[in-house]
């Protein structure tokens, strides 16, 4: 089974230390993606109820936090409330892929571009750890009068799915783009947001197929995947 990206929630912002995303329309098992956004890089983000993929500060202005889960049976158009440590501006959107694997961590290799001010969202070349699979890329941008510009290369060729900005005054934009992964290194990426200079984070994340088989992630946030036999492949 491919994967295939279902909807998205609706982009919502909040200056309390709670921000309470609502779950796009989901299946059992579908892999959703938190992305969010914080304009403070001291508001680290918390929940019970979500696996974090990584969190990373760009000056004192942005901090980028990533967070997965696997849909249940309540999960369609749940609320998910994330703690805010300290009172700030949080900008947060949930995104979710069919066909992604239904066991262990789905989440394969990362990478994290934290970008100086600069109208280009920049992302770090990712190498897929298989053959197929998708690749998710997700921007933070200080700024709300921006808009999501393609996604320069085409193997693979990114297709936007979420272009949301805050209201006016509260500078946060989250860009989120996917692929189909070919399982050859992506090189390094980016994207015109039309919008002033201003600093910014670019990730890509790659998303396991539903038949590949997934390791346990070590001491060090590593993901360890076991040798696969030829009855495997």
């Amino acid at each position: 089974m491919a994967i295939t990206n279902v909807t998205s929630g609706s982009a919502l912002d909040s200056v309390t230390t709670t921000l309470a995303l609502i779950a796009p329309t989901v299946a059992e098992n579908d892999i959703m993606i938190a992305c969010i956004y914080t304009n403070d890089n001291t508001a680290s983000i918390s929940t019970a109820d979500w696996a974090q993929i990584r969190q990373d500060n760009n000056t004192a202005t942005m901090r980028g936090s990533l967070f997965w889960k696997r849909a249940g049976s309540g999960d369609s158009g749940s609320t998910n409330n994330f703690t805010i440590a300290g009172t700030t501006v949080g900008f947060g959107v949930i995104c979710a892929w069919r066909g992604v694997a239904r066991d262990g961590n789905p989440i394969g290799n990362v990478t994290a571009s934290i970008n100086a001010s600069s109208a280009t969202v920049t992302f770090a070349t990712l190498t897929p750890s298989r053959a197929h699979g998708a690749v998710v890329a997700i921007g933070l941008y200080a700024n709300d009068l921006s808009s999501a510009g393609a996604i320069a290369g085409t193997d693979p060729t990114f297709a936007n799915v979420v272009d949301a900005e805050t209201p006016t005054g509260n500078d946060a934009s989250i860009f989120v783009y996917w692929a189909v992964a070919t399982g050859i290194a992506t090189g390094a990426r980016s994207f015109a947001t039309g919008a002033v200079a201003s600093v910014n984070i670019g990730y890509l994340v790659e998303l396991l197929a539903q038949n590949d088989h997934v390791g346990s992630s070590g001491s060090d946030g590593a993901i360890n995947y076991p040798r696969l036999n030829r009855q495997q492949l």
